[in-house]
């Protein structure tokens, strides 16, 4: 798939879409639109951290394997021979620390004033070592190194609307890992710091498409080599706090419900609608109440 939309000096979309918007179809798009609009500041959470610190740390991990690390070849040979514990000694090593994340050697920005969540993040953190131990066990060196590490794509694009036909769009994302999938196509993995239950699993493959349409759509040019041309085949995440893993063939029925949501949602940005949820336990988790229309008589005039 390719836009036929091309994007030049001192043009604009009209609308931007990411992977969090699009979400906001299945929460609530009052909130969403509350979000954009409103100087309500909302607050980080532990679990908002500890996601922020997990993920900077396995892009970390991934950068030394793209450096060509000695240390992922001396895992990778010990596991071949059964001893898990050399091999755990050599990766855990390319992993930040405890230490090292409190000094905020690779902390986020945005998490440099907050404080350092220990356990959870070594809870993470073990985890991830261990699961990267097999993937060394199971599959080739080619393979275990990702072609994307927190790769970042932007993609301006004309989504064809009903009622309303082509629309400029500027979808955008960052995708956590990019991999080989073997047989000369991509494979995306998602990593995820939360609570894992099956229910996740249909919302997992809609992130998933959602990724797998952004590197379609984008400017050939501007995706690396090793990327550029190549068909995405599968997708899967990783949810370590619950100990699961999935991966899987890319699902054209997700793609399809993916689409129908980014339907929904550019619609309510064309009609100018965006309707709070039916769901009264969401709104339990909003910042934006007391502005919403369902709850107070004097937001009308903000959301109209």
């Amino acid at each position: 798939m390719s836009s036929s939309y091309k994007w030049k000096p001192g043009d604009k979309a009209i609308i931007r879409v990411s992977k969090s918007t699009l979400g906001s179809v299945d929460w609530c798009l009052q909130q969403l639109w509350l979000d954009k609009t409103l100087p309500v500041e909302t607050q980080a959470t532990e679990a908002m951290t500890v996601g922020n610190d997990v993920h900077n740390a396995l892009e970390q991990f991934y950068v030394h394997c793209e450096q060509e690390n000695d240390n992922v070849q001396v895992a990778k040979a010990a596991m071949l021979k059964g001893n898990t514990k050399t091999a755990y000694d050599a990766l855990a090593p390319l992993f930040p620390t405890g230490d090292e994340m409190e000094e905020n050697m690779w902390r986020d920005v945005r998490d440099s004033e907050r404080p350092f969540y220990t356990a959870p993040y070594n809870l993470n953190r073990e985890w991830l070592i261990r699961h990267e131990m097999n993937r060394l066990l199971h599959i080739g060196d080619e393979e275990f190194e990702p072609v994307g590490n927190e790769l970042r794509v932007d993609a301006p694009h004309e989504y064809e609307v009903e009622g309303f036909g082509k629309v400029k769009v500027h979808f955008v994302g960052i995708i956590d890992r990019i991999f080989d999938d073997g047989d000369g196509g991509l494979a995306l993995m998602e990593l995820k710091t939360g609570k894992w239950h099956p229910r996740k699993r249909a919302q997992m493959r809609r992130e998933m498409a959602y990724y797998k349409f952004l590197l379609e759509i984008a400017n050939p040019d501007d995706l690396p080599d090793n990327i550029r041309g190549k068909k995405i085949t599968h997708w899967g995440w990783r949810f370590p706090k619950a100990d699961h893993w999935h991966y899987e063939k890319a699902q054209k029925r997700a793609e399809t419900a993916m689409h129908r949501r980014l339907t929904q949602l550019l619609e309510a940005y064309l009609n100018e609608n965006f309707e709070p949820t039916k769901d009264d336990f969401k709104c339990g988790w909003c910042d934006f109440m007391q502005y919403c229309p369902k709850y107070s008589p004097y937001a009308t005039e903000v959301v109209s």
